[in-house]
């Protein structure tokens, strides 16, 4: 078997971990545990700023994270006396096994929990709506019993109860369709769980489920239950079947549950209106290097392909010369280890001109080692200078760097031409190299890379999120790799002349190990996969918050109207004319759209603030988002309209005066 870096050898198998134990890393790889001096070189293991490696422990009783991050601290700052430019601003940070992989999508599942939470009040808000109606319209039957000795807890209670009966069909309902509908979110989800992690419905989730049913139930009923028990008996009967909205407490109830529901709806709105043009910006933001028509490939040389190191600048050769020559094949580069969207390997370098806090430390870069295929391949732009040939095999080191490391080191007329001092890292040796090409900034990890300086996440609104990455190219046959990324541009489909390549490879390097393998394009889909899910997930939620309130203004228009449809004949028969009842019912619709979006713009605004972190490329305060949903509440509010307005054009004045 092919082991760590290049070993090849037969391994003893001593132990089998027991049933129920599914490893310590992604969910995806099968794993095997072997000593650390079999996997890594001794040198890579020996170097202590080296950083490829993590450590798993358990604490001893009654010992805390922090207590254990302060003993560890403790050793760092014996070492940083002795070695005081290696340990210098660095720290030890425990926590708790799972969490750094938990971290990765905690917010955008308390945005979903969140938005979940916003869809059920709306429908609780919505059935209340309903449930006031038709307790007003009830209002004499109520009277009459109260009248005949029925007490006030009895009528609440049988309000409850028929607010509770609906709710229960509509749970149960829900209970029926969750497992489906859980098991097409986890297959959309962009992130895959461990095997120690099940997400399923069961006994628990029925009865959070349940409770949360029930709760909403009461909530809905509280508003009739109120108005219920306000009712006094005689008034009512002495009104008989008359009456219109009166002293208008009917009205503001209506107003305000429509209101509510109408702030809660435009934040849900605005929410996924954010997400999605994150989302939208993201898949259009130029990352520095070409993506489509691009297929990337990792080779693991074996000792049969490649004996030692000072034979893999040969292997290297024979590989690119293979895949070049395959028809279709535009371009050929190779770089270790790993082509974008993936981290790079990190090494500081030091150069004239350093401010006197820099001079010790230098400053942090991203290391490419690559050959003279691999910027062209990937069309990132020349600037100054030239890029690596293949004649710098075998001459003094020379490297190409980035524009925003050439501006560092005073601008590229002063960059060209000048040593750049390379310290020690895990992938080269010290040494000293000299400029010799200037190209354009590349995000090579993706849209969330990390800042070459302070470490922290750069700015993400606007183009300055690209400054402060610093990259530094440097020859591949300076430091021979057996693990090596190929990309291979093409003027076709890059999926399609995958397998064709791996054949290619099987048949120039037999005994070597292809993997890592797919295209330029789907491994930066995967890069906004997380945003893609969570913006399409909360504007279907948005989708069915918009539909509850409609159907809410809807409800709430047709009930007013019917209740003033004696005033509104009376006009009609009078010589009102029909724009001044089109008027008249606007001002309803007008009245709780207006409180609401005034409302729903705050709460957007704060849950816009908790969620910044998912956005990319749109500001918390986005214009465009708020008035989208805006628009879209108005329109729901204009449709709703509709039918109520016609029906109160329609009224026969003489027949509403006669059955009145």
């Amino acid at each position: 078997a092919a082991l760590g870096r290049g070993r090849r050898g037969p391994v003893a198998l001593v132990g089998v971990a027991p049933t129920g134990f599914d490893g310590t890393v992604e969910s995806d790889v099968i794993e095997f545990w072997m000593p650390l001096p079999q996997y890594l070189p001794a040198p890579l293991i020996e170097a202590r700023g080296s950083r490829s490696s993590w450590a798993i422990g358990r604490l001893a009783p009654g010992v805390t994270l922090a207590a254990a991050e302060a003993e560890l601290g403790s050793h760092l700052a014996a070492w940083a006396e002795a070695d005081p430019v290696l340990y210098r601003d660095r720290r030890f940070r425990i926590e708790p096994m799972g969490e750094n992989w938990r971290s990765g999508f905690t917010t955008g599942a308390a945005l979903l929990l969140g938005a979940v939470l916003l869809l059920l009040v709306i429908a609780a808000l919505n059935v209340a709506g309903l449930l006031v109606a038709r307790t007003i319209d009830r209002r004499r039957e109520l009277a009459m019993r109260a009248a005949l000795g029925a007490g006030r807890g009895t009528l609440v209670g049988d309000l409850v109860a028929e607010a509770l009966v609906l709710t229960a069909i509509g749970g149960a309902a829900g209970a029926a369709l969750a497992p489906a509908l859980l098991d097409t979110v986890v297959a959309a989800s962009p992130v895959t769980l461990p095997p120690y992690v099940q997400l399923q419905v069961d006994a628990i989730a029925i009865g959070i489920a349940i409770g949360a049913i029930l709760l909403a139930g009461v909530v809905a009923a509280l508003a009739p239950a109120w108005l219920t028990s306000r009712v006094a008996p005689g008034d009512v009967l002495r009104g008989g079947a008359r009456g219109s909205i009166g002293a208008g407490w009917e009205q503001r109830w209506g107003i305000a549950l429509v209101g509510a529901e109408v702030a809660l709806t435009l934040a849900l709105l605005v929410t996924g209106s954010l997400l999605l043009r994150s989302f939208q910006t993201m898949n259009s933001w130029d990352v520095g290097f070409r993506v489509d028509g691009v297929t990337r490939l990792a080779l693991t040389f074996s000792r049969a392909d490649a004996a030692d190191a000072a034979a893999l600048p040969a292997a290297y050769r024979r590989v690119r010369d293979a895949l070049a020559a395959y028809p279709g094949v535009e371009r050929v580069g190779l770089v270790s280890t790993t082509l974008p969207p993936w981290d790079a390997d990190r090494v500081r370098v030091r150069f004239a001109g350093l401010p006197q806090a820099d001079a010790d430390d230098g400053v942090s870069v991203g290391l490419h080692l690559a050959d003279d295929g691999l910027l062209p391949m990937l069309e990132v732009p020349l600037l100054a200078g030239r890029h690596l040939a293949a004649t710098d095999e075998g001459s003094a080191p020379v490297a190409v760097i980035s524009r925003a490391l050439a501006e560092r080191m005073g601008g590229p007329e002063q960059a060209l031409g000048q040593a750049m001092q390379v310290m020690d890292g895990s992938l080269v040796p010290a040494t000293t190299a000299r400029v010799v090409g200037i190209v354009g900034d590349v995000a090579y990890d993706g849209l969330a890379e990390q800042g070459a300086e302070s470490g922290a996440t750069q700015i993400r609104t606007d183009a300055r999120w690209l400054q402060g990455r610093f990259d530094l190219y440097l020859p591949l046959s300076l430091a021979p790799q057996r693990i090596v990324s190929i990309g291979v541009s093409t003027s076709g489909d890059a999926a399609a002349i995958m397998e064709p390549l791996k054949r290619v490879l099987a048949q120039v390097t037999p005994t070597s190990a292809v993997h890592w393998n797919s295209t330029m394009a789907d491994e930066l889909q995967l890069e906004f996969a997380s945003s893609r899910f969570y913006a399409l997930l909360v504007n279907a939620y948005s989708l069915g918050a918009l539909a509850l309130t409609a159907t809410g203004v809807f409800a709430m228009l047709s009930h007013l109207v019917a209740r003033r449809r004696s005033e509104i004949g009376l006009r009609l028969a009078l010589g009102g004319e029909p724009r001044h009842v089109v008027r008249l019912i606007a001002r309803l619709t007008a009245v709780p759209l207006g409180l609401g979006v005034v409302a729903g713009w705050a709460l957007a605004t704060g849950i816009a603030a908790g969620t910044a972190n998912l956005l990319f490329g749109v500001g918390q305060f986005d214009l465009a988002s708020y008035a989208l949903g805006t628009v879209a509440l108005t329109l729901c509010g204009v449709v709703a309209d509709v039918v109520p307005t016609r029906r109160a054009l329609h009224t026969d004045p003489m027949r509403t005066m006669r059955s009145e």
